[in-house]
């Protein structure tokens, strides 16, 4: 058996000792860096993040409680009624960039109505409403946010609406943005008041409202009709003004009709109840006037 040398064995154990001596010392340092990242022992640790997918819900902030005080109520609506002998028609004028306009149909004679105004035309308020031939009807509106004015006519009892320039120009009405002056058509002419309303018409025969009361247009001349006190609606059949107003005898409306050619007044006896600065219309069918005040249509007389 052959000996190793004295030297080579002794550098051996001197390599194996080191080895271990750096072991140690690395073992010493790992626990001393872990010891380090735990923190001390009665250290709370942090909440685990959740996470949730799709669109997140922000937490909802509770209501406010309503208001005690109140809005003050929109201004009476001008109002328009019409009647052909196969459907009715009503409508409300509504106001460009303010409020929108209503335009009904009723083939029930009143009891039922139908919505038909031309919302996809882009209707922004109606100055006047005519039944054309019995089922149909025409009406001057305004349009886009411009107030553009235009002639409607409908050929499909109200399902669609077409503008007509021809009828435009033949057509008579108070535009509300200048409502001291009443459009004839090929002309105008300043009404008998700066706030003109109710323009009715009927071939040569013009009748309109000024201050509570009720104007005819004669030779170019405005000319007040006698009738009661406050008129709030008229009707133009031929020569005939058909008004609505305060009866002397009738806490309510009553109507009277007047012969334009003659100025002679016929008061109604028949009294519709009814608050005097409510809106209304008024209309005539086969001879009676049919009253459109608060939610009902209803014949008089």
């Amino acid at each position: 058996m052959a000996h190793r040398p004295p030297k080579l064995f002794a550098a051996r154990w001197t390599a194996v000792a080191l080895v271990g001596v750096l072991a140690v010392g690395v073992a010493i340092v790992s626990a001393l860096a872990l010891a380090q990242s735990r923190g001390p022992a009665t250290a709370e640790s942090n909440p685990i993040p959740s996470f949730s997918l799709g669109v997140q819900t922000a937490t909802p902030t509770p209501s406010p409680e309503p208001s005690s005080e109140r809005a003050e109520p929109l201004p009476s609506e001008e109002r328009f009624l019409a009647a052909g002998s196969g459907a009715w028609w009503r409508g409300t004028a509504g106001r460009c960039g303010e409020a929108e306009p209503l335009v009904e149909r009723s083939v029930d004679g009143g009891q039922t109505w139908i919505d038909v105004t031309p919302r996809y035309l882009g209707m922004s308020e109606l100055m006047s409403l005519g039944a054309f031939t019995s089922t149909e009807a025409e009406m001057v509106v305004k349009v886009g946010p411009s107030c553009e004015v235009q002639a409607l006519r409908t050929f499909t009892q109200g399902q669609f609406w077409e503008p007509y320039p021809d009828v435009l120009a033949a057509s008579r009405y108070v535009d509300s943005a200048n409502s001291g002056v009443v459009d004839l058509g090929d002309d105008s002419i300043a009404a008998p008041c700066e706030e003109a309303s109710g323009l009715r018409t009927a071939g040569e025969t013009i009748a309109l409202l000024c201050d509570d009361s009720a104007w005819q247009l004669a030779s170019s001349t405005w000319i007040e009709i006698p009738s009661a006190e406050r008129a709030t609606a008229l009707w133009v059949e031929g020569e005939t003004v058909w008004i609505a107003g305060a009866g002397s005898a009738c806490d309510g409306l009553s109507v009277s009709q007047v012969d334009t050619a003659t100025q002679e007044e016929t008061v109604l006896a028949a009294c519709v109840a009814s608050a005097l600065d409510s809106p209304a219309a008024i209309t005539v069918v086969d001879d009676r006037p049919v009253l459109w005040v608060g939610d009902d249509v209803s014949v008089v007389g």
